[in-house]
């Protein structure tokens, strides 16, 4: 097993596993945690998804996962065995079985979806999940198997490359874009734009 020490700006040792991995110089895009077991991981590369049952002693390739390459990945923190896998090209995946097996989960995606940035789960619904991308924001209420535009209030902006929600209060959303920050006081229905004092040249 290699092991490099990365110093971090609060000079705190992390520790880097590389064994399963089959490249030298693969490039990990992507972590998720699992919320209640520490010992479980997943990480993405750019081709590829493992899976660590120790820490990241050791590490298992998924070969069943074949989507292009992988931008960002997600684990349902209320169903911590359903894992979704955002793509450059072939927009969202999900496996319900832990990264055994892969589906897509594209409907009502734009066909021209090319990066998705991140996934955010509603507090409470498991089934309800945002996800931003290259071409707006998007919302399931059942788990991916539809997805719905949301971007009423922004529909000048191409990329959205955050998103939050308020735990305290799931119809409050906050949206990072390309042209500066937007909320949403209806669950993502409409969006307006709070930049005052944050982003003078945003339009």
């Amino acid at each position: 097993m290699m092991l490099r020490t990365v110093v971090t700006l609060a000079s705190l040792p992390v520790l880097i596993f590389s064994l399963g991995c089959q490249k030298k110089s693969e490039s990990i895009v992507s972590i998720a945690l699992h919320p209640t077991n520490a010992n479980i991981l997943y990480v993405a590369t750019n081709d590829a998804v493992y899976k660590s049952r120790d820490g990241g002693g050791t590490w298992e390739r998924f070969p069943s996962f074949s989507a292009r390459r992988v931008t960002t990945l997600a684990i349902d923190p209320l169903l911590p065995a359903t894992i979704y896998a955002g793509t450059m090209g072939d927009a969202v995946y999900k496996s319900p079985d832990g990264g055994q097996h892969w589906l897509p989960y594209n409907v009502g995606l734009k066909e021209h979806v090319s990066f998705v940035n991140q996934f955010v789960f509603h507090p409470t619904v498991s089934e309800k999940i945002y996800i931003a991308t290259t071409v707006g924001a998007f919302f399931t209420k059942d788990g991916g198997r539809e997805w719905e535009e949301r971007m009423n209030g922004m529909k000048e902006v191409h990329i959205v490359t955050a998103i939050a929600v308020d735990f305290k209060d799931s119809t409050i959303l906050y949206g990072g874009t390309t042209g500066g920050m937007y909320r949403s006081d209806d669950a993502a229905m409409s969006w307006k734009r709070i930049n005052n004092g944050l982003i003078p040249d945003a339009n």
